[in-house]
């Protein structure tokens, strides 16, 4: 399996690589060719926006050489009337003018942006997306279709305008995918809820969307070959298409309807929403547009580009931990979204401060686009750096991760009170670069007892008066006159705290240093309390060795022992009397019964 999933990444990566060649060599032109009644080639219509109407090219002028060749001589126009995928171009105006273009890498900005910049980026994100998916959940069955679909999204967005000149590979994988993602969509779904044992799709009626994409397929190659055919073959792939995703749309919301009751609401819900997003654009401004007067609205190049509402719906339910319970980079995604709205309006205020109204609609798309895509790979970038680099290429000073591993590593060894105060002030002054620190004690009246620095209590006791009247807890940072105090414990009734001086170049402390020391102070507390509870437990033990002190308590439990067992010994006596003088009563009158009336009366006399 995994030498198949290669050969796959290859042959995508092969068809990205010609698709964004073509691109690239080959504007799109946006002229139409029709023949005239001698028998000549002439410019039936320009497309408005496009490279044709860009270099005035006008319509009805004569068509005399492509690539120095007669038109005739030029193959796609035996099976198409686009004149696309030409290097030179020789034309004949109206005016008996003849022109010689050079369409080849003369490319308009909106066509390098919208045609190669946006596609290629969309498909390696989509290659992204798969990669990190098969990387961590490769061996479930579910997530290969998932990547699958990704995969074809990707493909499916790049093809979009190699198929608009009129190549054929990039034809025949448009039409391919734009029926393959439905059916994959399907597939996904129905083994996820199958794994959870519910019902989605029948496999029967996947067999036959998959027959369908095939004949689909079948037909385009057909109509290269039958070029009078193409109309035809474009009504019937277009009326696939539109079946592939009404029935793809009444799946999802039958299932949604069934399942709006259990856990699986919310998941329908989203890839419902994503679906019809995908969908909308290409219907709303290229379908029916071009069905009603010809031509679209906007050109299905740039409609596809909506697919991606589909991955999203996917990456949200993957961060939700709806869909798939993933552990990967895409947990940071709604953070890393968030922050990048910063910077993005920063810019595009920026650029309308400085530009103002000069800008076209083309460009703002493509800064906000670039800007905030740019702003995300530079935060998953930065946190990928960090990671990497802060344990190599800056000191020590700066290393906060590396010096609480440290601390961990040298308090492991400490057993008394005295010894982690200080390792901790070693830590501290070699981190922070501060000039001294001492330790001191508070009481919960005020008093404060510094045994160390006696010369700091003053500046203490003067600092103290803005501290807040309240119950402090470790790593709460107090402002001194001189630098501040950081409570690190609790003892009998009074804080541990540790004075610590400013820093040698007098700034403040930043964010990551406060936390940073936050962090030392509550692992220390944790160690002082550990520690004081043994030396008080062997402060007791050491009472118990020494001779005639035994304490209170023990005395008392002694004599209470002492009293139950006496209590239990008088018991058992009395208890033994009584059964004694029963056993004797009993056997006298035993004797009694026996012993003869007369002898008894002697007895008695």
């Amino acid at each position: 399996m995994d030498r198949v999933y290669r050969m796959g990444i290859v042959l995508l990566l092969g068809l990205a690589v010609y698709f964004a060649y073509v691109i690239v060599q080959f504007p799109l032109m946006g002229l139409t060719i029709s023949n005239t009644p001698n028998g000549d080639y002439q410019i039936a219509q320009v497309v408005p926006g496009e490279w044709g109407q860009a270099h005035r090219v006008e319509e009805g002028s004569m068509l005399l050489e492509i690539n120095g060749k007669p038109p005739e001589a030029f193959f796609p126009l035996n099976w198409s009337n686009r004149l696309e995928k030409v290097h030179r171009l020789r034309v004949q105006e109206s005016d008996g003018d003849d022109r010689m273009l050079t369409p080849s890498r003369s490319h308009l900005q909106n066509q390098m942006i919208f045609h190669l910049l946006l596609p290629v980026s969309f498909f390696l994100f989509c290659l992204f997306l798969g990669w990190q998916i098969y990387v961590r959940k490769h061996h479930l069955r579910v997530t290969r279709l998932l990547i699958f679909l990704t995969f074809v999204i990707g493909l499916f967005i790049l093809s979009a305008p190699v198929a608009d000149r009129e190549d054929l590979l990039g034809r025949l994988t448009y039409s391919a995918s734009s029926l393959l993602i439905p059916i994959l969509f399907l597939q996904f779904f129905r083994r996820y809820f199958r794994s959870h044992s519910l019902r989605f799709l029948q496999i029967g009626h996947l067999s036959l969307l998959y027959g369908a994409m095939v004949g689909s397929c079948g037909m385009e190659i057909l109509s290269f070959i039958r070029p009078e055919l193409d109309g035809t073959v474009w009504l019937i792939q277009f009326t696939l298409f539109v079946l592939f995703t009404n029935w793809t749309s009444f799946v999802l919301i039958a299932n949604y309807i069934h399942m709006r009751k259990t856990a699986y609401h919310t998941t329908l819900k989203v890839i419902l929403s994503g679906f019809f997003l995908s969908l909308l654009p290409f219907v709303l401004f290229t379908a029916i547009p071009a069905m009603i007067t010809g031509l679209p609205l906007i050109n299905v190049d740039l409609t596809s580009l909506a697919i991606l509402f589909l991955p999203a719906s996917f990456i949200y339910l993957m961060v939700t931990e709806r869909l798939l319970d993933m552990n990967y980079i895409f947990y940071r995604l709604r953070y890393y979204a968030l922050l990048a709205l910063m910077p993005t309006g920063f810019v595009m205020f920026s650029t309308y401060l400085f530009q103002g109204t000069d800008v076209s609609p083309t460009l703002w798309l493509v800064i906000l686009l670039s800007t905030y895509g740019s702003t995300l790979l530079f935060l998953y970038m930065k946190e990928w750096l960090d990671y990497k680099l802060q344990f190599k290429r800056f000191s020590e000073k700066y290393n906060y991760q590396k010096s609480l591993y440290r601390f961990s590593q040298k308090v492991k060894q400490v057993k008394k009170v005295q010894d982690l105060i200080t390792v901790l002030q070693n830590e501290l002054e070699e981190v922070l670069h501060v000039r001294e620190t001492a330790v001191f004690s508070m009481d919960r009246e005020g008093d404060i007892v510094c045994e160390e620095k006696p010369h700091l209590k003053t500046m203490i006791r003067m600092s103290k008066n803005k501290w807040a009247r309240k119950a402090y807890l470790p790593g709460d940072a107090l402002e001194c006159i001189d630098g501040f105090a950081l409570v690190i414990g609790m003892k009998q009734n009074a804080y541990t705290m540790l004075w610590i001086s400013s820093k040698t170049d007098r700034s403040t402390l930043s964010p990551d240093e406060k936390q940073w020391q936050r962090a030392l102070s509550y692992y220390t507390s944790i160690l002082l309390e550990n520690l004081y509870l043994i030396e008080n437990l062997i402060d007791r033990i050491d009472q118990l060795h020494e001779p005639g002190s035994h304490p209170a308590w023990l005395s008392k439990m002694l004599f209470t022992i002492s009293e139950r067992e006496r209590s239990r010994l008088a018991n058992d006596l009395h208890d033994t009397i009584l059964q004694e003088q029963l056993f004797l009563y009993r056997k006298l009158d035993t004797l009694r019964n026996t012993i003869p009336m007369m002898l008894w009366k002697v007895v008695k006399i």
